[in-house]
């Protein structure tokens, strides 16, 4: 299901590390998930909330990026309405990335 904060927290100190240490200074970071709709949808949140929170972007900058992600049309309802979803089921559809922004 959605994410929460405490996922979100570590989440973002696992990838801040990352980005801060020197040996990684030279390599790109890649973050990736399965194919699983649920889980492309909990990865696309991560990413826009981190950009929230450590970018200072908008969460319409930091979603931006997703507006082509495609769901099925059947992606579960639930999530389409939550506020943690990052892409609604038709893929062009933002919902907002929590309120701290």
């Amino acid at each position: 299901g959605p994410l929460n904060l405490g996922q979100l927290y570590r989440f973002c100190q696992k990838l801040n590390t990352k980005l801060q240490d020197p040996r990684l200074s030279n390599r790109v970071i890649c973050f990736y998930s399965n194919s699983t709709f649920a889980k492309r949808a909990n990865a696309m949140y991560l990413i826009s909330a981190w950009q929230v929170l450590y970018m200072r972007r908008s969460p319409e900058e930091s979603c931006r990026l997703f507006t082509g992600a495609i769901f099925p049309d059947n992606f579960d309802e639930s999530r389409q309405n939550s506020p943690r979803s990052v892409v609604q089921s038709n893929g062009t559809t933002l919902a907002p990335v929590p309120a701290f922004h």
